[in-house]
C-alpha cells in the first residue's frame, strides 16, 4: 500500500518535456505577458534581484520556462516553490498540476482562502515618515470548508530604524532597507490604520477572471521567502503590487511606467485606468469621519451634540437629526479614549437606533488627485534689475499651491524638491528640499487637530540686507488653522528655522495663510511671514499667488515683497506647471 501511495504522484507528473518544450520554443510562450510579470520582467529586466527567485544564475524568459518542464519532471516538489508558474503552464500546456504533494502550501491554501482579491489604498499620515504617501497592499477573501468567512493582508514595506535624514537618504539611493513581505489577518491590519494612526481605507475589489485571480493568488506564495530590497523611490510598496497587479491584465502590464518614484495613488489610478475595479468601498477613520459630518451641520447642531456627550445629557438624544445622531455615536467614541466618557455610556450612545447611510463613495476620491510629480518654469522678475529663468523639479507629491481639493485637508509633501535661478551669467541652486511637510488641519470643537510643518532643506534665504544666501533651513512648527466659509481658509503657524551658513542661527518664525478655491478652476494664496532673522533682525514676506488648473497644466503668476525697515525687494513671478 505504501509503494502504490508513493507511485501515485509519480504517476500524476508523467509527461513529455521533450515535445512540451518543442511547442514552448514554436508558440514563444515564454513571451506572453502572464509569464513576464510573473517573474517580475519590466523595462526589459528582471526587476527582483534574489537568485532564489529564478531557475538560473543568469535568467532569461525562455530559459526560465525550458529549465523548469525540464526540473518538474525530474523533481515534482519544485511546484512547492513556484505553484503559480506550474499552474500558468499547466492552463497553458495541460502539464500535470497536483498541489497536495506540497504540504505547507497546502496550509496556505486552506487557512487563507481567496474567492476574491482587493487593492487596498491607505491614505497619507505625514505625522509617520514611513506612510507620508499613502501605501497599496492586497487583501485576500474566501470562505473555507465549513464556510468560514477568512480576510487576509498582504503587504509590501519595511520598517525605518534612523530618523537621519542622511542616512535615509543613503539607503534609499545606495544601499536600500530590508523589505519586509507579510501575510496577516486583514482585521488586525485596518484596526491599527483606522484606530492608531488615523488614516482612512479604500478597498478596491478587483475584476479577474478566474485563472488570473488565482496565478495573483499562488504568486503571493512565491514570493514569500524571497529577499527584495526596498527603496522609497525606486522599487517601494506601491512597486510591488503594481508589478503584482501586472499578472492579471495585458493593458495593465504593458502600461507599467518607467517613473524615478512610483506612488500608492498611481496603483489605485493604474485599476481604473484599466478598468480593473468591480466596486469600492471606503472606511473612514473614525476623526475623518466625524470632521466630514460636520460639514453637514451648522454650529447650533454640533454644539447640540456637545452639550450631550459634555453634560451627559442622555435624554435629548431624541431630539437629534439622524445626521446629529451619526456625529454623537463617532464622537463618544473619541471622547471614550479620551477618558471623557464611561464604557457604560458609550455602549449606551452606540445603542442608538440610526437609520441613516452616509453615502461616502463620492466624497474624496484618491482617483482624482492630480498627478505627483511636477516640472515648472517660471521667469522672475526683480526691483533690482536682476531677473531670473527658474527652473523646478518635484519627483514626488504636490505643494500648498496644488488643487488639493480631494485631499482632506489643505497639505503638502515635497520630497526632494530642487529649483535653480537662471540667467546669462549664473545657474544658482535656489531651494533643495529633502523633505517638507506642511497640514493646515481646520481645528474644530470635538477633534481639536492642529496645523503643522517642518522641513529640511538647503535653500536661498535673505540675509539681514535682504540679499538671498544659501543656508541649511531645518524648520518646525506648530499651528492652528480655521474654515472662514466653506472655502475659505486661514492659518497660523509660530515656527522656527535652524539655519546654517558658516554658524548656526535660529530664526523664529510666525507665518499666516489665506487659501480658497476662484472660480474658473482656480486658487488663491496670500502668506505672510514674519521672519526674525538672528532673532533681532526683523524682515517680513508677502507672497501672492493666483493659480488656474488646466487638467494637468497649471499657469500662475506670483509676486513676493521682502520688507526690511525702508527696504523693500520685489518680484513678479510668471510660472507654468506641468504635472505628470
Amino acid at each position: 500500500m505504501r509503494i502504490f501511495l508513493i507511485l501515485i504522484p509519480l504517476f500524476l507528473f508523467s509527461f513529455n518535456s521533450t515535445s512540451i518544450i518543442k511547442k514552448i520554443k514554436k508558440e514563444r510562450l515564454f513571451n506572453s505577458f502572464e509569464w513576464k510579470a510573473l517573474l517580475h520582467y519590466y523595462n526589459g529586466e528582471f526587476q527582483i534581484k534574489d537568485k532564489n527567485f529564478y531557475m538560473d544564475n543568469q535568467p532569461s524568459l525562455k530559459m526560465e520556462m525550458i529549465n523548469l518542464i525540464k526540473t518538474y519532471k525530474k523533481n515534482p516538489k519544485v511546484l512547492c516553490k513556484f505553484p503559480a508558474r506550474i499552474y500558468f503552464l499547466h492552463k497553458k500546456l495541460h502539464i500535470p498540476y497536483n498541489p497536495t504533494i506540497c504540504k505547507s502550501l497546502n496550509i496556505y491554501l486552506k487557512k487563507a482562502p481567496m474567492e476574491k482579491l482587493y487593492l487596498v489604498y491607505v491614505s497619507e499620515n505625514v505625522k509617520y515618515p514611513t506612510s507620508i504617501m499613502g501605501h497599496t497592499f492586497f487583501k485576500i477573501e474566501g470562505k473555507d470548508k465549513n464556510y468560514k468567512l477568512h480576510s487576509h493582508a498582504i503587504s509590501f514595506y519595511t520598517l525605518i530604524n534612523s530618523y537621519n535624514p542622511l542616512v535615509l537618504l543613503y539607503e534609499n539611493i545606495f544601499s536600500g532597507m530590508q523589505g519586509i513581505y507579510s501575510l496577516q489577518p486583514y482585521n488586525i491590519i485596518i484596526s491599527n490604520y483606522i484606530f492608531k494612526e488615523d488614516r482612512n481605507i479604500w478597498e478596491y475589489e478587483l475584476n479577474l477572471d478566474k485563472f488570473h485571480k488565482k496565478l495573483i493568488y499562488l504568486h503571493f506564495w512565491e514570493l514569500k521567502n524571497i529577499k527584495i530590497k526596498y527603496y522609497f523611490s525606486s522599487f517601494n510598496c506601491s512597486t510591488l503590487t503594481y508589478q503584482i497587479l501586472g499578472i492579471g491584465n495585458k493593458n495593465l502590464f504593458n502600461l507599467y511606467p518607467n517613473y524615478i518614484w512610483m506612488t500608492p495613488l498611481e496603483n489605485v489610478k493604474s485599476i481604473y485606468k484599466t478598468k480593473l475595479v468591480k466596486k469600492a468601498n471606503l472606511i473612514p477613520s473614525n476623526n475623518w469621519y466625524i470632521r466630514m459630518l460636520e460639514e453637514y451641520l451648522n454650529k447650533k447642531e454640533i454644539n447640540q451634540v456637545l452639550n450631550i456627550l459634555n453634560k451627559k445629557k442622555f435624554n435629548n438624544i431624541p431630539k437629534l437629526s439622524p445626521i446629529q445622531k451619526e456625529l454623537l455615536i463617532s464622537s463618544a467614541i473619541l471622547y471614550y479614549k479620551k477618558n471623557r466618557l464611561l464604557y457604560k455610556e458609550l455602549i449606551k450612545i452606540e445603542k442608538i437606533k440610526n437609520n441613516i447611510k452616509i453615502d461616502l463613495s463620492h466624497y474624496k476620491l484618491p482617483q482624482k488627485i492630480p498627478p505627483e510629480r511636477q516640472f515648472s518654469i517660471d521667469y522672475m522678475l526683480n526691483n533690482n534689475h536682476k531677473n531670473y529663468l527658474k527652473l523646478s523639479f518635484l519627483p514626488a507629491s504636490h505643494t500648498i499651491y496644488d488643487n488639493n481639493k480631494q485631499y482632506f485637508t489643505e497639505n503638502e509633501l515635497k520630497l526632494f524638491y530642487t529649483s535653480f535661478l537662471i540667467n546669462k551669467k549664473h545657474i544658482i541652486l535656489n531651494d533643495f528640499t529633502i523633505y517638507g511637510i506642511k497640514a493646515l488641519i481646520p481645528f474644530d470643537k470635538i477633534v481639536k487637530n492642529l496645523s503643522y510643518q517642518a522641513k529640511i532643506s538647503i535653500e536661498q534665504i535673505p540675509n539681514n540686507n535682504l540679499k538671498k544666501k544659501l543656508f541649511l533651513n531645518i524648520n518646525g512648527g506648530i499651528g492652528i488653522s480655521y474654515k472662514l466659509k466653506t472655502n475659505i481658509l486661514f492659518a497660523i503657524i509660530p515656527n522656527t528655522s535652524l539655519i546654517y551658513r558658516k554658524k548656526l542661527s535660529l530664526m523664529p518664525i510666525i507665518s499666516s495663510y489665506l487659501s480658497f478655491y476662484t472660480k474658473y478652476n482656480g486658487k488663491f494664496i496670500l502668506k505672510y511671514d514674519r521672519n526674525y532673522f538672528k532673532i533681532k533682525h526683523l524682515y517680513e514676506h508677502l507672497k501672492i499667488t493666483q493659480n488656474f488648473f488646466i487638467k494637468n497644466f497649471t499657469p500662475y503668476l506670483e509676486i513676493n515683497f521682502y520688507k526690511k525697515k525702508n527696504n523693500i525687494l520685489k518680484n513678479i513671478t510668471i510660472g507654468y506647471k506641468y504635472l505628470f
